[in-house]
């Protein structure tokens, strides 16, 4: 058999283990023991895959060690899922019990209210010394548009929850270590850093459920400068823009302004 012939012949012999792996992967819920982890991963690195097999080799390491450190984790801590973090609450805000500051510095009279939505649990890290703070915007029928700012403080954490906190962070310290020590995950993350999570990017995250009654609330006016015009006969307002530069106008624009007709 001629040289090409062999190789050929190796890299279908080499290619048993990785079907193997593939089939493991068909249910990614399973938890898999630490020694299966690191021999799957020596015999991904181990292995010369065809052209057409690279990135599919790269997928499965890069899943094998996002589950060799969960899976470490998970040995003291619960892990919970991502999708914590999109849980979505509506929150309707009366904006007659509302006074928006104007860029001049006074006041203005609100009308009407507007629905946004805000996180089911609110997030803020540790060492943020107020808490969860959130933006929208809203037009109201006159063409006026608000900021509102929304913020929660964070509860108080007691010194017991702060000590653990830190003995996490180390413990994370103490896992990543631990990879580096192991020879196949020390060449992995090597040559591919962004697989493995670097302790130094890990953060301490405070997690509650505030009532709508304790969100703090503040509104302010947008003092919008160009607007664009439809001089239709007479003139309509159509738009408006802000422009850093530009002295704001929404005020000579307000005063001017004549009631809608309403059918």
């Amino acid at each position: 058999m001629n040289k090409g012939g062999e190789k050929i012949m190796e890299q279908i012999t080499l290619e048993t283990p990785v079907s193997n792996i593939l089939e493991e992967l068909s249910a990614q819920s399973k938890i898999y023991s630490e020694p299966f982890l690191i021999e799957s991963l020596e015999k991904l690195r181990d292995y010369n895959p065809l052209p057409y097999e690279e990135k599919r080799i790269d997928e499965l390491t890069r899943f094998f060690v996002d589950r060799w450190f969960s899976q470490r984790m998970r040995k003291r801590y619960a892990e919970l899922s991502p999708e914590i973090f999109e849980l979505r609450r509506k929150m309707e805000i009366d904006t007659t019990n509302l006074k928006a500051i104007t860029r001049r510095g006074d006041y203005v009279e609100m009308e009407g209210s507007f629905t946004c939505e805000i996180p089911v649990l609110v997030e803020a890290e540790l060492e943020d010394e107020f808490g969860w703070k959130g933006e929208f915007t809203y037009e109201d029928w006159r063409n006026n548009t608000y900021e509102f700012y929304l913020s929660s403080r964070m509860p108080k954490v007691p010194s017991e929850v702060r000590k653990a906190g830190k003995e996490a962070v180390a413990y994370s310290y103490e896992t990543y270590a631990d990879a580096i020590r192991t020879d196949v995950l020390s060449n992995i993350i090597e040559d591919n850093p962004e697989y493995a999570p670097h302790p130094e990017n890990s953060k301490l995250i405070v997690l509650w459920k505030p009532r709508p009654s304790d969100i703090h609330i503040e509104a302010k006016l947008v003092d919008k400068d160009p607007v664009l015009l439809l001089r239709y006969g007479k003139p309509y307002l159509v738009s408006a823009w802000r422009e850093p530069n530009e002295e704001p106008i929404m005020h000579i624009l307000s005063a001017c302004k004549l009631d809608s007709f309403l059918e």
